[in-house]
């Protein structure tokens, strides 16, 4: 399977040669956007895979421990220029997983960058209540409770009985 970082990859074997050269010949540099574009096999999620011996590495790991060395520990790389199969050392930074997802573009990320509810009440400390990890409008809640407890006095009344 594909390895999940680089340190598999002996920092005294990352330093021969013919490693190295191996790598480079597996990536093209796109001149606009200063991307090392993967040439070689893709994952299906769009990254590159490096082929080792046996074993199969992420390309953009791989070619972070060339540069800088192992990934600290209990952080991830996060592709700065957004593209997954770059693998320029210069586009990627050592993050949480909290500051990866929220730079992304995922239902997560673009909800932490709402600033208003789907009618229009700001997300303030005064508007705003958290329930298992997720923001609500205080007053579109207030508005959905002041309906309901109308439409219950509504069937709790008796029926008037017609002759």
């Amino acid at each position: 399977g594909l390895q999940p970082n680089a340190q598999a990859l002996r920092p005294n074997t990352m330093k021969q040669p013919d490693i190295a050269d191996s790598f480079e010949d597996h990536y093209t540099p796109e001149p606009m956007s200063g991307c090392w574009l993967w040439i070689g096999t893709l994952s299906r999620k769009g990254y590159g895979v490096f082929k080792h011996a046996t074993c199969r590495y992420r390309a953009h790991i791989v070619s972070w421990g060339f540069n800088h060395g192992s990934i600290p520990s209990g952080l991830e790389l996060d592709h700065l220029c957004r593209v997954r199969s770059c693998v320029n050392p210069q586009h990627l930074e050592a993050v949480t997983n909290r500051t990866n997802v929220l730079r992304g573009s995922g239902i997560t990320a673009v909800n932490a960058r709402k600033l208003e509810c789907t009618r229009g009440h700001p997300f303030d400390n005064a508007n705003t209540y958290r329930y298992k990890g997720a923001r609500y409008c205080l007053r579109c809640k207030r508005s959905r409770n002041r309906l309901w407890m109308q439409s219950q006095r509504s069937r709790r009344q008796p029926k008037e009985e017609t002759p």
